[in-house]
């Protein structure tokens, strides 16, 4: 039997934990967690068939915090992931920042801390690898020059834009 997709448009405009006051200024792009329920066990209900399956949204805060819940990296990832600049708390030195040198510390730090050297060493790795794919003449070929200044720029003064 094939199960039929549905096309639905995702739309909420807060935290679903009540306590929560934030308040989605711009859907998709704020790091907030869109979750959709499917299924059923047990006591829970399935939805399976109906038109519109339920959903909620957590805000970033609330997310880092169901995702440690879970605590399973193959679920739901709960470290490393990127900013927006313009996201309300942003700050330059977030585990996983792609590409300043305070991100650079932090994760390095981090991993230290949560795992061991070779991980620590392997995590800085690859946000070097990813900072300069980021700052590649053509983003999607790995073989075209990097842009030493817009590297540079990011780096040091979380521009990329800087010395251009």
């Amino acid at each position: 039997m094939e199960q039929q997709k549905i096309e639905v448009n995702y739309m909420t405009d807060k935290c679903a934990v009540k306590s929560c006051k934030w308040i989605s200024q711009a859907p998709n792009n704020e790091n907030a967690l869109d979750i959709v329920l499917q299924g059923g066990y047990g006591d829970f209900i399935d939805y399976f068939g109906e038109d519109i399956p339920p959903y909620f949204r957590l805000c970033h805060k609330h997310a880092h915090k169901f995702a440690d819940w879970i605590n399973d990296d193959k679920i739901l990832f709960r470290r490393n992931h990127y900013h927006s600049k313009r996201e309300p708390g942003y700050w330059f030195g977030h585990v996983g920042e792609p590409a300043t040198w305070l991100a650079f510390i932090t994760t390095f730090l981090y991993y230290l801390k949560l795992d061991n050297l070779k991980i620590a060493v392997g995590e800085i790795k690859y946000l070097h690898r990813s900072a300069k794919m980021w700052n590649r003449k053509d983003i999607n070929d790995s073989k075209t020059p990097v842009i030493k200044k817009g590297y540079l720029g990011e780096l040091l003064f979380n521009n990329r834009n800087k010395f251009m």
